[in-house]
């Protein structure tokens, strides 16, 4: 144990620990410790987009950790404890009665200062943290969690039989006079490329009292992509920046499932234009994340899923690759893929198709 007399509790002799991830309390960072608690390495902390996840990031150039994404086998425990400041490892004692400086509940001396454990498969927390026995004085001893072998790629990407992504069949003048509100009527035009026709129906529409959120996402959009259209690098960049006056005030008034829209409308602009002149790519990677949060909320898992990939590839253009590789291995987790996600996280060697 790191802290014998703090934990209270002993680890399965058939697998050591070599190294400990140690979180510390009011920072965004922690520590690599090993067996000597020595400090071997730092990792990020950040919370997802609902709060209610932790993700830790772990650089692994120069890190004792490097040979974990190899594919071999490995063995975790997670624990985590109440904060105490001033005590030994940052836990408080677990005592039987409450108390400033204690928590409560502790039957016997040899009670773990566990709070929370993440027990493997067949087992439960309880019957491993009250493993203690008191008449040989010996600790509970703690099972580690079994990852198996990593399912990433292990072949050149060249040799994946992978599937790109399909192309949706174009919408015909029916299903264009089908649509009947006039925002999403638009937003159907500038998808097939009919940018006049969709700029008209816009502009009519911003000269309302109250404009709906989608106009200026729309507007923004039609604007920015008439840069791509013009020889002229001045006025290029005209067109971008007064696409972006649009989008920023779409992504501002959006409410509802209108924000999906028009974060998708900026980060897909964002992600299109050259981010060593207009640096947005960033942003872009922002925009298409929080995309993806609402798209888990409604449990649209593979729309969120090419939300992330898309972010990925915000990331990499923003030279942001730690960021990039992260949310690729989170997108990996995604119960439904696409057939673009696929793609994107097989070519980066994140699954096997």
């Amino acid at each position: 144990s790191l802290y014998p007399r703090t934990e209270q509790v002993s680890f399965d002799s058939r697998y050591p620990w070599d190294y400990c991830l140690e979180i510390l309390p009011g920072t965004d960072k922690g520590r690599v410790l090993n067996t000597k608690g020595e400090t071997a390495g730092t990792f990020f902390l950040y919370p997802g987009y609902n709060l209610n996840k932790l993700f830790i990031r772990i650089p692994l150039r120069d890190s004792p950790f490097a040979p974990v994404l190899d594919g071999r086998e490995t063995r975790h425990y997670v624990i985590a404890g109440a904060y105490g400041y001033y005590e030994e490892g940052y836990m408080l004692p677990v005592k039987k009665n409450p108390g400033k400086n204690n928590g409560s509940g502790a039957s016997n001396p040899l009670t773990p200062a566990i709070y929370d454990y993440i027990a493997p498969a067949g087992t439960t927390q309880e019957e491993i943290l009250s493993s203690w026995n008191e008449n040989k004085k010996t600790k509970a001893v703690l099972i580690p969690l079994h990852a198996v072998k990593s399912q990433k790629a292990s072949v050149p990407y060249t040799e994946h039989p992978v599937r790109k992504e399909q192309e949706e069949p174009p919408m015909t003048d029916a299903d264009l006079e089908a649509i009947t509100i006039p925002e999403l009527k638009a937003a159907a035009l500038f998808h097939a490329g009919r940018l006049d026709e969709a700029e008209v129906i816009l502009d009519e529409l911003l000269l309302q009292d109250n404009p709906p959120a989608l106009a200026y996402s729309y507007k923004g959009s039609v604007t920015a992509s008439r840069g791509g259209k013009t020889k002229n690098l001045s006025e290029a960049m005209e067109y971008v920046y007064r696409g972006y006056y649009y989008l920023d005030k779409g992504v501002e008034k959006a409410g509802g499932a209108d924000r999906i829209h028009a974060r998708i409308a900026r980060g897909e602009v964002s992600l299109s234009v050259p981010d060593a002149v207009f640096n947005k790519a960033a942003q872009g990677a922002e925009d298409f994340l929080a995309a993806a949060a609402i798209f888990h909320e409604m449990g649209a898992f593979r729309d969120e899923a090419d939300m992330m990939v898309k972010a990925v590839l915000c990331f990499e253009k923003a030279g942001l690759d730690e960021d990039a590789e992260l949310y690729a291995h989170l997108a990996g987790f995604c119960p439904e893929l696409s057939p673009f996600a696929e793609y994107e996280l097989a070519k980066r060697g994140i699954i096997q198709p």
